[in-house]
């Protein structure tokens, strides 16, 4: 979220490792503004992210959920619930995802594209331990704790599936670190002055990350750009 002519708004960033895009409008989190994005209603691969609802509208992509802020907060439901933190069984969540990342890691190293068979099997079969864990510590009423376990539980596929397929990332912080400059940038300046002002910023910035993701010089490229002559990159990635 960052600030607009005096007005909250929020700030979308999609980013892979060689692209990065921005976008920011008056309607904030809304599907309208996702749709105005451009980029998920026409989006045929996977796409991770967190688990706000208004990303299921887009069913043309394959959706992957974001494990760091499950790790984020499952460490805060730890720290801070007592039934969580009797049980143990948010700190074991966490240990699981850290251990299934590095599984993955391992596996990718040695030539495949997804854990083993039966090394998923046994992960999804922890998964689930825990989650019944969960669920049974914190039955009835609605607390973030189960609602998170009711999260995990639903979307269990979502959440493994970097672990299925190696080409889909454990989290997205690939559009987390987009973000980062330009919540610094509007930490110092307190925001922009117009919508407009704030689109030209976004779409020099996603620019110059896409060009030296790709190997390529800032300058270089956006003296290019001014003489009519800007850089593209050949295919998506």
């Amino acid at each position: 979220m960052t600030r607009v002519a005096g007005r909250n708004h929020w700030l979308h960033a999609a980013a892979t490792g060689r692209l990065t895009a921005y976008h920011i409008d008056e309607h904030g989190r809304a599907v309208a503004s996702m749709t105005a994005f451009g980029i998920l209603p026409r989006f045929t691969g996977v796409a991770v992210h967190d688990a706000y609802s208004g990303y299921d509208g887009f069913t043309g992509c394959t959706h992957a959920l974001c494990n760091a802020h499950i790790l984020w907060e499952a460490t805060g439901i730890s720290e801070f619930d007592p039934h969580a933190a009797a049980d143990g069984w948010a700190d074991d969540l966490v240990t699981l995802l850290g251990n299934a990342h590095r599984w993955a890691a391992h596996w990718r190293d040695q030539g495949h594209t997804g854990l083993p068979g039966f090394k998923y099997d046994d992960l999804s079969a922890r998964y689930d331990q825990v989650v019944d864990r969960a669920l049974a510590v914190h039955p009835g009423r609605q607390t973030p704790a189960r609602n998170l376990a009711l999260r995990l539980q639903a979307r269990k596929s979502e959440f493994l599936r970097f672990a299925a397929d190696f080409t889909v990332a454990f989290s997205n912080n690939t559009a987390e670190q987009a973000v980062r400059m330009v919540k610094s940038k509007t930490r110092v300046s307190g925001g922009f002055r117009t919508l407009t002002g704030a689109q030209t910023f976004l779409a020099i910035r996603g620019y110059i990350s896409t060009i030296r993701k790709n190997g390529l010089r800032a300058a270089t490229e956006l003296r290019n750009a001014l003489l009519g002559n800007p850089w593209m990159p050949t295919t998506a990635a």
